[in-house]
């Protein structure tokens, strides 16, 4: 059974694109069409990752948020990043392990972080090289922000006390920050807890949690973003966003894909090849993007799978191709 191409545009540029072939194929090609077109995909309109709350505001200041939460099991953390809505072009992050939740402001307790690192560009994942193993019953406190190791930073809000899950775990995601830019103390500083307020948005990775990594250069301003509060989960509705870089478009072409590539194109670099399928979604799209959910199997056997992502902008010049987004289906 052969998966023929569902959309065409007229342009010049436009690119016949590969096929994806079904049958006595490829293990890894079953897996994701029985993944991904045996299950429920809704277009709406409008790593592993720990589930965060949409994105409200922008807090600048030369302090530090974040989010605390207690271990349900044991975990092993491997990676963080700060969302930079304000394209501060760096970030900071730190990892605290506690024994108890952070006392309320304005009391604060001296703390050291187990994990700490600064200047890392934000487009990119802070990779814990060795995973820090948290034991369960422990308490974990994750402050990070967008901007330089000194002045103000960049925190990125969400809604407070927000119910996520780790591990298929579920928790909620408490405030806790400093009063200072972690930066430049290398994460040392005065923890304190703020339960009813706002938390800042970090992503934080755990072994075994779905992830979805941005990757590549888009040709233009248009992007895939991964919707934090949806990251890729067996048995659970899982999202992505599609966000043109202009509101004079026309629509877009969303291509599942089965690895990475860097083909260079007249309307940009094919950053995955061969494509299982594509999904058409009407245009316009509104510039701050348009979610698209995917209601992944309860079947255990594909944490782990990945697959990626890629979407044409169908602008009135012709389409223009955006970054890649991969998916890592995690539990």
């Amino acid at each position: 059974m052969n998966w023929k191409g569902r959309v065409s545009t007229q342009s010049p540029n436009h690119v016949p694109r590969p096929e994806a072939t079904v049958g006595a194929r490829t293990t890894a090609t079953k897996r994701a069409l029985h993944l991904l077109l045996g299950v429920a995909l809704l277009a709406c309109v409008a790593k592993a990752q720990v589930p965060l709350p949409a994105y409200t505001s922008t807090f600048y200041a030369p302090a530090t948020r974040g989010f605390y939460f207690q271990a349900p099991v044991t975990l092993d953390l491997t990676g963080l990043q700060v969302p930079d809505e304000g394209g501060m072009g760096a970030q900071v992050v730190a990892v605290y392990r506690l024994t108890s939740a952070p006392v309320l402001f304005p009391a604060t307790v001296r703390s050291q972080p187990v994990f700490f690192r600064a200047d890392v560009p934000t487009d990119q994942v802070v990779q814990i090289a060795t995973p820090i193993r948290i034991q369960k019953g422990e308490w974990v406190a994750v402050l990070g922000a967008a901007g330089k190791t000194f002045g103000s930073l960049a925190n990125s809000y969400g809604s407070a006390s927000f119910p996520a899950s780790v591990a298929g775990m579920p928790i909620t995601l408490h405030r806790c920050g400093m009063q200072s830019n972690i930066g430049s103390s290398n994460g040392v500083g005065d923890l304190f807890g703020e339960p009813s307020k706002d938390i800042a948005r970090v992503r934080l990775y755990a072994a075994g949690q779905g992830q979805a990594i941005k990757y590549g250069t888009p040709a233009g301003t248009s992007e895939l973003l991964p919707d934090d509060a949806l990251p890729p989960t067996v048995g659970r509705p899982s999202a992505l966003i599609v966000r043109p870089g202009t509101a004079m478009n026309l629509g877009a072409v969303l291509a599942v894909g089965h690895r990475r590539t860097a083909i260079p194109l007249p309307i940009g670099t094919l950053l995955t090849h061969p494509f299982y399928f594509e999904i058409p979604l009407g245009g316009p799209l509104p510039t701050t993007g348009r979610q698209v959910v995917h209601a992944l199997s309860i079947d255990p056997a594909w944490i782990g799978f990945q697959v990626r992502f890629q979407a044409a902008i169908l602008l009135p010049s012709g389409p223009e191709l955006t970054d890649g987004l991969e998916w890592t289906v995690g539990r």
